[in-house]
This record gives C-alpha cells, sequence and structure tokens, in this order.
C-alpha cells in the first residue's frame, strides 16, 4: 500500500497536513537545483552533496519548525527518524542520488547533518 502513495505521503501522517509547502519545496527546489546542474557539478562528491542537505534542512526548519536530527537504533546501528526519512524522500524527488543511481544511505545523510551541526 505504501508504494501507491505520492513520495511526499510517504513522509508520515503527522506531516501530511504539510502537504502542500512540502510540494512547493520541491518545486522551489527543482528551479534552484536542477538534476541536470547536479550532475555537471558531480553532487556525489562531499561538500556539494553537504549543501544539498544542508539546503535540506534549511527548509525542514522553516516548515516544521524542528531542528534536523536523527536516530540511531542500539540493536542495529540502524539510522532514521523525522529528518533522514524528510531527506530521502527531498533526495529521490529532487533526483539525487550516487553516480550509480542508486539513493544515499540514510547513514549518509545522518553523517551530512553532524557536519553541519559542527560548521
Amino acid at each position: 500500500m505504501g508504494d501507491k502513495l505520492p513520495p511526499e505521503a510517504r513522509l508520515g501522517v503527522q506531516y501530511l497536513r504539510h502537504r502542500q509547502k512540502v510540494l512547493s519545496l520541491i518545486d522551489e527546489l527543482k528551479k534552484d537545483y536542477s538534476p541536470a546542474v547536479a550532475a555537471l557539478v558531480g553532487i556525489d562528491c562531499g561538500p556539494l552533496f553537504e549543501n544539498a542537505v544542508e539546503m535540506i534542512a534549511d527548509r525542514y526548519r522553516h516548515f516544521f519548525d524542528k531542528e534536523p536530527g536523527y536516530s540511531t537504533s542500539s540493536l542495529n546501528n540502524e539510522v532514521g527518524g523525522p529528518f533522514i526519512r524528510f531527506a530521502e524522500v527531498m533526495l529521490a524527488e529532487l533526483e539525487i542520488h550516487k553516480k550509480d543511481g542508486t539513493p544515499y544511505a540514510p547513514a549518509r545523510i545522518k553523517e551530512a547533518v553532524k557536519k553541519l551541526r559542527r560548521g
């Protein structure tokens, strides 16, 4: 059933009230950072990917009035949390992925968030 939902709905029921804001955010980011530009500048390279996560984190703060964060399971070290899920969906919608076409892992997004907090 979850596969039939649009990507913004997969963010979780708690975010459905923000659907229009998320769609507007996606449109805004697509205008400012097209997939073609991401491919040309090599978004896979550290700082550029981190800049994309920073841009998503900024919009997350703006729309949800929360600091981006993450959680790590003590059982299997799996990374998750509302911002991680939001960033995964945003990166997919913006067609920002690794050179091999696979999506960025939650752990990679977590590392970018950690760098944002330090700097």
